[in-house]
């Protein structure tokens, strides 16, 4: 992802996002922390899964109405940059704690 950080930012660190979803299922979004390197925040998954690969975070999902739904992370989040991602996709919605 370009650029060392998110303009979107939280001093929270167990944020809570109210998403209207037309064409994500809530339920399998992912939570992954970013490593930032050589400006770029990035997260690395190997080919084959190792015990030091990337997991997700604890998320819970719940719906409110209709299509829309409170995503909160269910974990503490330490300072740092993170992404909401659909599984099996490459698309992202970054967010920085601070």
């Amino acid at each position: 992802i370009p650029g060392p950080a998110s303009p979107a930012r939280t001093p929270l660190a167990e944020p809570i996002f109210i998403i209207q979803s037309d064409k994500i299922d809530p339920q399998k979004l992912e939570l992954y922390k970013l490593e930032v390197k050589d400006g770029r925040r990035q997260v690395v998954f190997p080919e084959r899964r190792r015990k030091d690969s990337p997991r997700p975070l604890h998320l819970s999902v719940k719906k409110l109405e209709g299509n829309l739904y409170r995503v909160e992370a269910n974990e503490g989040l330490a300072l740092g940059e993170y992404s909401l991602t659909p599984r099996g996709s490459n698309s992202v919605f970054c967010f920085q704690v601070y």
